[in-house]
């Protein structure tokens, strides 16, 4: 049986799992991230949640306004929020999975450091070539929060973004545990496809 969640998003409970079971040994030194895309007709069906998260007491609401910088053949995390410039380095991939290390801003760091997972590149040169190269895909987000009670957190943030005055839906699950964000994404989302903002912002702007 599915209910409706919001937006696009709806819930089919008829397989409820108990999240507080679910623990994981230690917690891992990267964040791990699964992250999915749809555009605005498509509905999309999150399974084995329970009807708690139906009540939304339990969720926290955020507005973002985020400027993407996408550089020609480089896969770099990079966004600029409040007039400041925020790197997030992709250091891991695994199956579906993205490992982040922590988000940093690119001015408090000295021009001659090597950026985390991209050792080729110093902040110095990025700064550059963002200036000349960077194409800005701005993104308006309406994300709601929720976290599981398990060990370490997960969360599972569900989205609502414009882009190019076209709306899309996101939804990730994230946390410091590949095995449970591996194993709850598989529960909740089943096979569909996972990528990372970066991938999905260049294929907008391919498309268009």
């Amino acid at each position: 049986m599915n209910k409706r969640l919001v937006w696009n998003f709806e819930v089919n409970l008829d397989k409820p799992f108990a999240a507080e079971q679910l623990s994981a040994r230690a917690h891992d030194l990267i964040r791990w991230e699964a992250r999915y895309f749809w555009s605005e007709d498509q509905p999309i069906t999150l399974y084995h949640l329970n009807s708690t998260i139906l009540s939304f007491v339990n969720v926290q609401i955020k507005e973002r306004y985020d400027s993407y910088y996408l550089l020609p053949q480089m896969h770099l995390n990079i966004k600029k929020r409040r007039e400041e410039l925020f790197y997030k380095p992709l250091l891991a991939r695994k199956d579906h999975c993205f490992g982040f290390g922590k988000k940093m801003s690119l001015k408090s760091l000295p021009a001659e450091q090597a950026l985390p997972g991209c050792s080729s590149l110093d902040v110095g040169a990025l700064v550059n070539l963002l200036k000349l190269q960077g194409t800005i895909v701005n993104v308006d987000k309406t994300a709601l929060i929720y976290k599981f009670s398990c060990t370490p957190t997960i969360k599972l943030e569900l989205s609502r973004l414009i882009i190019n005055k076209q709306i899309y839906f996101s939804a990730s699950i994230e946390g410091r545990s590949y095995t449970l964000v591996s194993k709850l994404s598989q529960l909740l989302l089943k096979e569909q496809f996972s990528c990372d903002y970066v991938t999905f912002l260049n294929q907008l702007n391919y498309d268009q």
